[in-house]
């Protein structure tokens, strides 16, 4: 029915939803008015003149409803129209023909489409009653006996409602089958959505490793460089003068911080892009040797890490290590305290290995929580902090797409706590032969302060 198009305005046109919700409307019109033109040649015949006159209001209140909808902007003057004449037309059949099996019915039954496309929610509660209304009355009637009009003999009451069984069953033939197809084409186009989608990732992921792998040659050439050119001046007995000596510093430096970007680019790109290597970890094993690269450093010399008996899980080795180095250095790194300090315990839960790492470091204010688990995400004093701002994406990375969690809270000036989820593989054991990690800076007390 392209010819309906024409009855659309046209700045509805190009809204596919709006016009999709006309088109719909308007069919149904059409319905009506063949609809009408029968029953009433059918009433006619029957010499039931009270049918013969709605019908023929009916048919002018079709046609004039074509012509509101083409002219009349505002949908929802149409909508009101639509659902007026739609529940006086069923009300005034139904009690002219005594009860519910009214000719009526397939129109009836469009007015909550015309509630839904046409009419605004905070207008359609008002209909909603009267349509509820309308069905208690002719209800009422039905079991009351009481009819406007000389009732119709029970033989055409039966053809009636025959008429009307065939025609429901042909309309919600047409909805099942509707709804079928607009599944399998939604479900199609998402299936080739995601399959784009899937590929634009890999090739993104392709991209930024070959661009950050590529970017490793150059950078190595200029500290190479720099190395170089300070041996030379070594190896001459020559001193730069200051400009030239800062100058140096200043491209190492940057070098350096350049390099370690491109590092954490790289880790950020393969983060949770291999299949899991699913092994049993023992998490003391893992904060420990987290706390001996931390020692080797020797960037916190006063540091403490201290940890509860832990869980075994099962889990990838390698990507357990990552979460806990990444979380456990941003709580040393992140810190004004003389003694900087982790703690980390286990939280009770059936489906997850739940952990939380506290530390006694600066805080982050509860508006910038979310962010800093976004690529390069610095957020309030963690500015003023050597950072690339990725440790954290990639911490939440590995464990999204291993189906754990990680969610922090914290307060600023007063430390933070991350909640780390770990799926649980299979049913956890503790470690058969308890061993609670400590070392040289070990805290004295449970409590982080």
């Amino acid at each position: 029915m392209s010819f309906l198009i024409n009855f659309i305005p046209p700045e509805y046109r190009e809204n596919r939803k709006l016009k999709a919700s006309i088109l719909l409307i308007l069919s149904v019109n059409i319905g009506i008015l063949i609809y009408a033109l029968v029953i009433g040649f059918l009433f006619w015949k029957l010499d039931f003149q009270y049918g013969v006159n709605l019908a023929y209001a009916t048919i002018a209140t079709s046609l004039l409803f074509f012509l509101l909808t083409r002219f009349n902007k505002s949908t929802l003057i149409n909508g009101c129209y639509f659902t007026f004449c739609s529940l006086a037309f069923f009300t005034a059949i139904c009690l002219g023909t005594g009860g519910i099996h009214s000719p009526y019915l397939p129109w009836f039954l469009t007015v909550p489409a015309a509630i839904f496309f046409y009419i605004e929610k905070k207008y359609a509660l008002p209909w909603v009653f009267l349509t509820i209304a309308c069905v208690v009355t002719v209800a009422m009637s039905n079991i009351l006996g009481i009819t406007i009009a000389e009732p119709l003999p029970d033989m055409v009451l039966v053809y009636l409602r025959i008429i009307n069984f065939t025609i429901m069953t042909y309309l919600l033939v047409r909805i099942v089958q509707s709804f079928r197809y607009s599944y399998r084409y939604v479900n199609k186009k998402l299936s080739k959505t995601v399959e784009k989608l899937e590929e634009t990732n890999e090739d993104l992921q392709n991209f930024a490793y070959i661009a950050s792998h590529d970017l490793q040659t150059p950078l190595k050439s200029i500290n190479s460089t720099i190395k170089a050119i300070k041996m030379h001046h070594k190896g001459k007995n020559y001193e730069p003068d200051m400009v030239e000596a800062k100058c140096l510093e200043f491209i190492e430096n940057n070098t350096g911080r350049l390099a370690n970007l491109v590092e954490e680019i790289l880790n950020y790109s393969r983060a949770g892009q291999h299949v899991p290597d699913l092994e049993t970890v023992n998490l003391n094993e893992i904060v420990e040797e987290v706390r001996q690269q931390v020692t080797a450093t020797g960037q916190y010399p006063n540091f403490a890490i201290k940890s509860e008996e832990l869980p075994t899980v099962i889990t990838d080795r390698a990507m357990i290590f990552q979460i806990f180095q990444n979380i456990i250095e941003n709580g040393l790194k992140y810190n004004d305290s003389n003694h900087p300090a982790i703690l980390i315990e286990v939280a009770p839960d059936m489906k997850f290995d739940h952990l939380t790492i506290t530390d006694n470091g600066i805080g982050i204010k509860k508006e910038d929580q979310d962010k800093i688990f976004g690529m390069f995400n610095r957020v309030g004093e963690t500015q003023k902090y050597k950072g690339t701002g990725i440790g954290l994406a990639i911490c939440k990375r590995i464990l999204d797409q291993s189906g754990g969690k990680i969610w922090l809270t914290s307060a600023l000036g007063e430390g933070s706590v991350f909640h780390v989820e770990i799926p649980k593989q299979k049913q956890s054991k503790g470690v058969s032969d308890p061993k609670t990690s400590s070392t040289r800076n070990e805290i004295e007390t449970k409590k982080v302060n």
